[in-house]
């Protein structure tokens, strides 16, 4: 029997052999490895706040122990909105030439159909990732998820239960792009903090364009305090450095791989190009801080069994015919994502320029 190209595992195939958007912050702080679907239209999202440096208490040999309490977390579940683009292929469309293909080439109709879909699905594919790196520079950068969109207005607060002072956010006493400006000291006081509050050691600093001017004019005259030769020597690989990232150098103290990138999007809001990192801030991470790529479960409808499905994966591809305005085949990719930030305290953002 003949392997129809519309149905859902046959799509599914063609989403995941296609080339995916490369997204910066997603697929460096939020990777694949910590990729979690669920079977139920919520997710449970687990923030962890500051912790305390207990010691372990003596104790007389005649009491035996004493209790020791964990660190507490916060749970709290939420129920990802939809992320649902779909596209119509006329009959029209598959009569018609493609784009780059030969005048004569003598392509059937099916033939153009497959390659419509498969196109269609790519880039479906590419704008949801887009909207992927989009939460993600929200959550990294000021704390929270705006999901706006036809039906839906609402936000998700990673900081929400965090106390002012222990925001990951702050303006440095001199911007950088004035005389007495201290770049160095500014980071490393942020790292102080990041170290105390959470535990962990910031690896890196991803800045925006005017950012990284300011810092790299303050430094310019300290020929030691940044190392550009790590790339030269293989320590970072350009090839992993995908479009929009620049590495820049390495600090010596503190101890900072500095990326600048400088990617944007389209604010259809506010018909605006928005820089991903804001360009007067830079972003102070650590490696390793737990995250979570969550995708709720999207509901599907099986027209041959005529009933509902609950599908739980990250790209639900679906497909069926529409009779009028237009007639013709839709077909549409799914996906119910979140991007969580469990250890809130993992990254910090500082605002260096006007």
């Amino acid at each position: 029997m003949p392997v129809s190209l519309f149905e859902p595992r046959t799509m599914l195939e063609m989403v995941n052999s296609e080339f995916r958007a490369r997204s910066f912050l997603r697929d460096r702080y939020f990777p694949i490895s910590n990729k979690k679907t669920f079977n139920t239209p919520s997710v449970d999202i687990d923030i962890k706040g500051p912790g305390k440096r207990k010691l372990a208490p003596f104790v007389s040999p005649r009491i035996g122990g004493t209790l020791d309490l964990r660190n507490g977390y916060k749970t709290t579940t939420y129920k990802p909105a939809f992320i649902a683009p779909y596209r119509v292929c006329t009959a029209e469309d598959a009569l018609q030439r493609l784009p780059g293909e030969h005048l004569y080439s003598g392509r059937s109709p099916e033939e153009r159909a497959a390659s419509i879909l498969a196109d269609d699905l790519n880039e479906m594919d590419k704008e949801i990732t887009r909207t992927e790196e989009v939460m993600c520079a929200q959550a990294l950068t000021t704390g929270k998820i705006l999901i706006k969109g036809e039906g839906v207005d609402d936000q998700v607060d990673f900081w929400a239960d965090l106390a002012a002072a222990d925001k990951p956010a702050s303006t440095v006493s001199t911007l950088w792009t004035a005389s007495g400006a201290d770049p160095l000291g500014d980071l490393r006081a942020v790292c102080r903090t990041i170290s105390q509050k959470s535990g962990l050691t910031p690896v890196e600093v991803v800045a925006g364009s005017k950012a990284v001017d300011a810092m790299l004019n303050a430094l310019k005259g300290d020929n030691t305090a940044l190392n550009s030769r790590r790339i030269d020597m293989g320590q970072i690989n350009p090839r992993e450095l995908e479009d929009g990232v620049q590495y820049v150098g390495a600090l010596r103290l503190p101890n900072l791989d500095v990326f600048t990138y400088d990617e944007t999007y389209y604010d259809e809001a506010t018909s605006t190009n928005k820089a991903m990192i804001p360009e007067d801030s830079v972003l102070i991470a650590c490696r390793g801080v737990k995250t979570t790529r969550a995708y709720g479960v999207v509901d599907v409808v099986n027209d041959k069994e005529d009933k509902v499905e609950f599908v739980e994966g990250d790209r639900v591809p679906l497909s069926w015919v529409q009779r009028s305005n237009p007639a013709g085949r839709i077909v549409q990719l799914k996906s119910a994502p979140l991007m969580i930030v469990n250890e809130p305290l993992g990254f910090y953002i500082l605002k260096v320029t006007n």
